[in-house]
C-alpha cells in the first residue's frame, strides 16, 4: 500500500500494489529473519503469520535517501558514475541505485540518485545518510557538464 501523510497529520491510501514497492528493501532483513516473502507464503500454506513476539528482531536499522539535483543544472559527467561505484565499493557500507548514464541532462530538484545504508544505530545512519548526500552532490558539482 502506498499512503502520504498530510501536514496535519492525516494518512490517506493512494493506492494498492501487487507488487513490491520501491521501499522494499527497507523492510526485507538481510538474513536476520525470514523474507517477506517466506511471510507471504506462509499464510498460504500455514493460513497465518507468526506473531510478533515470534519474528525475531533485527539488530540493525535501515535507511533509503533519494539525493535531489537541488538547484544543479547541467549533464552527469563522465566519469560521475564511476566514481560513485569505486568509493562505494571502497567503503563497503552504502548500496548505491538509480545511478544516472553519463550525458544525461539533470534539472533543478529532480532526483539524482538513491543511497542504501545499515547500522545498529537510527542517529548515526541519519547522519551518515546526510554526510554521503553532501559527498554525492559534492562531488557532482566538481563534475558537472554545464549545459550549453
Amino acid at each position: 500500500m502506498d499512503l502520504i501523510r498530510t501536514s496535519d497529520g492525516r494518512w490517506y491510501l493512494l493506492e494498492v500494489n501487487p507488487r513490491p514497492t520501491a521501499s522494499m528493501e527497507l523492510w526485507e532483513p538481510p538474513g536476520d529473519g525470514p523474507s517477506l516473502v517466506e511471510l507471504h507464503i506462509r499464510v498460504f500454506l500455514n493460513g497465518g503469520l507468526p506473531t510478533a513476539e515470534e519474528l525475531p528482531r533485527s539488530k540493525l536499522v535501515r535507511g533509503k535517501l533519494v539525493v535531489y539535483s537541488r538547484g544543479l543544472n547541467g549533464r552527469v559527467p563522465k566519469d560521475f558514475t564511476e566514481t560513485l561505484l569505486q568509493d562505494s565499493r571502497r567503503s563497503g557500507e552504502a548500496n548505491i541505485a538509480d545511478i544516472p548514464a553519463a550525458g544525461t541532462r539533470v534539472e533543478p530538484d529532480q532526483p539524482l540518485i538513491t543511497v542504501m545504508l545499515s547500522g545498529p544505530d537510527r542517529d548515526d545512519l541519519l547522519l551518515a545518510l546526510r554526510a554521503m548526500e553532501r559527498e554525492m552532490l559534492r562531488t557532482f558539482v566538481e563534475r558537472l557538464e554545464k549545459v550549453r
